[in-house]
């Protein structure tokens, strides 16, 4: 009888020391607070110069961005451009000038542009500047014909459209925040031709 007691009295404060050293030595456990992800990941993912480009599909996210280092990776929010109408505003008009003829030249018969010839372009038609890339030919290229007699120089001409967007704007949760209108511009069936001064 004298030997439970024992047992108890020296086992009891040892069971309660156990169990407190095992509680201060097991793994700190830190709950990790993750931004979701946005819901409809199926659709494309722009940058917003790449939204005000005009070169868009029809339905895409645009991301949150952070100048803060430790938030500069971290998906704080997005906005969903939706398109809810296309307008033609006009049609095979002047665009710009080509970018790699910088003035008029006389006495040439044709402006040859080889296969690999690529351009880019930035041009402002109401809604921003948007970017055009021209001269994407394949084969062996292509050659516009000018008039040898007359100062000539390429341009670019094409059909100018005015895009209008629904932009639904989400938090890092998924939860809706506001909603607004965007507006842009899109070139389409663009071509290069000689002009005459």
């Amino acid at each position: 009888m004298q030997t439970k007691k024992l047992s108890k009295i020296i086992l009891a404060p040892l069971l309660t020391t156990v169990l407190v050293i095992g509680h201060l030595l097991s793994p700190i456990t830190a709950t990790a607070y993750t931004i979701s992800e946005p819901e409809e990941t199926s659709l494309p993912i722009l940058t917003f110069e790449e939204a005000k480009s005009g070169d868009t599909p029809d339905e895409f996210l645009v991301l949150d961005t952070s100048s803060s280092p430790m938030l500069r990776n971290a998906m704080l929010g997005y906005s969903k451009w939706t398109l809810t109408s296309q307008v033609k505003q006009k049609n095979n008009t002047f665009i710009a000038w080509h970018p790699n003829f910088k003035g008029y030249k006389y006495n040439v018969s044709y402006y040859y542009f080889s296969s690999s010839q690529f351009a880019k372009m930035s041009v402002n038609l109401g809604y921003g500047p948007i970017s055009l890339s021209i001269n994407k030919s394949s084969g062996s290229g292509i050659a516009i014909k000018s008039n040898p007699k007359k100062w000539t120089r390429p341009g670019v001409y094409g059909d100018i459209y005015k895009n209008k967007y629904n932009i639904k704007k989400y938090n890092g949760a998924n939860i809706l925040t506001g909603t607004s209108t965007k507006y842009t511009s899109t070139v389409k069936k663009q071509y290069v031709k000689s002009v005459n001064k």
